[in-house]
């Protein structure tokens, strides 16, 4: 067995300190990922509850050609019960069937924005507790990520 002194010790986890607290303090290059803000003007309207839980509102929203998306709300006000019971709002992407739910509390950690979906399209959903107050969803843009090229896009053989 190997005896090191805790002098030695000592100093080989100062140099692994060190060696970490450089290592964390390193800046991490991320690629450009090319994508634009746009104007999709969206809006529910009044979502009223019917006294059942259900979805009581159900849209799609098109970027066209945008390889990815995410939603940038303005407003999203979701019923509640008397309970505190939430409305959810539930997001789907067209193009692989991913899914994000927000309510009440999610949206609000989620700074008003979605998650990022894959595709041009998402439905975009109310379910209304039974009782619920009415909850209305506005988005006024979208990031949309641009289209993905490859080689054979270009025009170089015309």
């Amino acid at each position: 067995m190997t005896r090191i002194s805790t002098a030695a010790a000592v100093a080989a986890l100062a140099l692994a300190a060190g060696t970490a607290t450089t290592a964390s303090a390193q800046s991490v290059l991320l690629p450009d990922i090319p994508f634009s803000s746009v104007d999709v003007a969206f809006d529910s309207g009044q979502i009223v509850s019917t006294g059942r839980t259900e979805i009581a509102f159900s849209d799609a929203l098109m970027v066209r050609d945008a390889a990815w998306l995410r939603l940038r709300f303005d407003t999203v006000d979701l019923g509640v019960t008397a309970e505190g019971e939430s409305a959810q709002l539930k997001l789907t992407s067209m193009l692989d069937g991913h899914v994000q739910y927000l309510d009440r509390d999610s949206i609000q950690k989620w700074q008003n924005t979605s998650a990022y979906f894959n595709g041009d399209g998402l439905i975009v959903e109310d379910i209304q507790p039974a009782g619920a107050t009415p909850s209305r969803v506005v988005v006024a843009t979208a990031d949309a990520g641009a289209p993905e090229r490859n080689e054979c896009d270009t025009d170089l053989y015309e």
